[in-house]
């Protein structure tokens, strides 16, 4: 019965293995448009960087379920998993070192992204502003409270903000677990039906 336990487990963490790695950057031309994969608390993440308003592209930006993190403990993670997994330097591009190299930025000294978690109240949203210098070690991240009126109708109404999803699992990378279940869960029912 050990070794059939340690089978089951050795394929769960086998099967289990494969996501395990590092976020994938989705980039074209140079340009770092998201990434996939990203591990925000032992969750992983699909994050977009796109330009407009707050309104336009959470729902309407007026009720905290518009977003993916709605804490400011979780908007703090995700925002030291983008400084940690996402704006680095890769075969792809230079995103640490070079700021301008996000969709969205064009400051090659600093490059900010919103990750906003809360609607407080009336016209207010909370929001984390990740910062990413040129160069590693001055970046970092900070809480933000802003109006929303001060995004509609100023000229600092088209922001880069971070939408976050919950990574799909592709239902092919299940189906190791799936068969590793269903072999234990026989061979535990051969086993009875056998000593019966």
């Amino acid at each position: 019965m050990k070794k059939l336990l340690y089978a089951a487990v050795t394929l769960f963490v086998l099967a289990t293995g494969i996501n395990a790695n590092a976020a994938t950057l989705n980039a074209a031309g140079g340009i770092l448009y998201g990434a996939s994969g990203v591990d925000v608390g032992g969750t992983l993440y699909d994050v977009e960087f796109l330009d407009g308003t707050c309104i336009a592209l959470f729902d309407g930006c007026d009720d905290v379920t518009d977003f993916t993190f709605q804490t400011g403990a979780a908007a703090n993670l995700a925002s030291q998993a983008l400084l940690d997994q996402v704006f680095i330097n890769s075969s792809l591009g230079d995103f640490d070192a070079s700021p301008e190299k996000t969709n969205g930025i064009s400051n090659t000294h600093l490059g900010t992204i919103f990750t906003v978690y809360s609607y407080t109240a009336p016209n207010i949203i909370d929001m984390i502003i990740t910062s990413n210098y040129k160069g590693t070690n001055s970046d970092s991240y900070r809480t933000f409270l802003s109006y929303l009126n001060h995004y509609d109708q100023t000229n600092l109404a088209i922001q880069t903000f971070a939408r976050w999803t919950v990574t799909a699992v592709p239902l092919p990378a299940a189906f190791p677990l799936y068969g590793a279940g269903l072999a234990v869960m026989g061979f535990i029912g051969w086993r009875r039906k056998r000593k019966a």
